[in-house]
This record gives C-alpha cells, structure tokens and sequence, in this order.
C-alpha cells in the first residue's frame, strides 16, 4: 500500500493481481507499456511524459479502452491486450460529488505497436517517443514505486514477446 497526493487530494494505492479481477464498473482507466522491439513507447503530455492511457467510457472495457487510448494519444494501432493487474485507488477524503466509485481501480497492460500512423496531436498529448523499457522510471513526470510490479511484468512480457519475434 502506498499513499499519494494527485492534484490536492490524498488517495490510497495498492497493486492487485489480474487473478483478482474487479467488478467492470469499478475499472475507470487503463495504461500501458506499448513495445516496438526492445523499445517502449511514451507519450507527452502537458505534465510530462507518461504511459499512453486513460479513462474508459461507457460501455467499453479495459482492453477496447487502452487500444482506443493508444490510437488517440500515439497514432499506433496495438496489438493484443495482455493484462498485468490493477492499481486500487480509494481516496483518504471521501468525494461524494465525484464521477468516480469510492473505489476504483486502473487496468496495467501491455501489448505490442503492430502500425505507427504519422503523429498528428489531436487530443492531449503533445508527442510520442520510445524510450528503453527501464528509463521510464525517470522519463515519467510522477513515476513512484506502485508502478513497479507492472514494470515487472512488463519486462517480463517484453522478453517473452522478443523470443517469439526471433523463433
């Protein structure tokens, strides 16, 4: 567990594995680690640079949402959607004017870039880049430690896809 400051309120994080998968309604957001080879794509925005993700909207579920993101954000088309696990978020101070569940939780993936459109910033994000997998520790306008078991995972997933690349 880990306590954070976004903007000016306080929230309790944890990680959860993707065996304990949550209630869909409850999932408000998903981020990823997007591969070109060894390379992990970034993307920037007004606060800094930062995994390509975002908020789900209605209807649609982690995976739909992380690909849409990562079009929207990046201009590349993903490929499978392979989930690392959840970040917990429940705030210290209960909100209840806010449009998010008391407790939500924010979907870690990873998936490979299959397609790179010309980067045309429509949206929030200022520019794309790739990066080495370990240097987003130091990339990231707010990396913390809450980060590091899909950090992890995602190393792991990276190798693994790497195998398969060279077989």
């Amino acid at each position: 567990m880990q306590i954070v400051t976004w903007g000016d309120k306080k929230y309790k994080l944890a990680w959860v594995l993707p065996d304990d998968l949550p209630a869909e309604a409850f999932i408000t957001t998903a981020h990823g680690y997007c591969f070109k080879g060894c390379d992990l794509l970034v993307v920037e925005k007004h606060r800094g640079f930062e995994l390509p993700g975002g908020h789900l909207n209605p209807g649609e579920d982690y995976k739909a949402a992380f690909k849409r993101e990562a079009f929207e954000e990046a201009c590349v088309q993903i490929g499978e959607v392979v989930l690392h696990g959840f970040i917990r978020v429940e705030p210290l101070i209960e909100n209840s004017l806010s449009d998010y569940p008391s407790v939500s939780f924010m979907a870690f993936c990873s998936t490979i870039v299959k397609e790179e459109e010309v980067y045309s910033p429509q949206f929030e994000c200022i520019s794309r880049k790739y990066i080495p997998l370990l240097d987003i520790r130091q990339v990231h306008h707010s990396w913390n430690d809450i980060y590091e078991p899909s950090l992890q995972s995602a190393v792991i997933y990276r190798s693994t896809h790497l195998v398969r690349m060279v077989r």
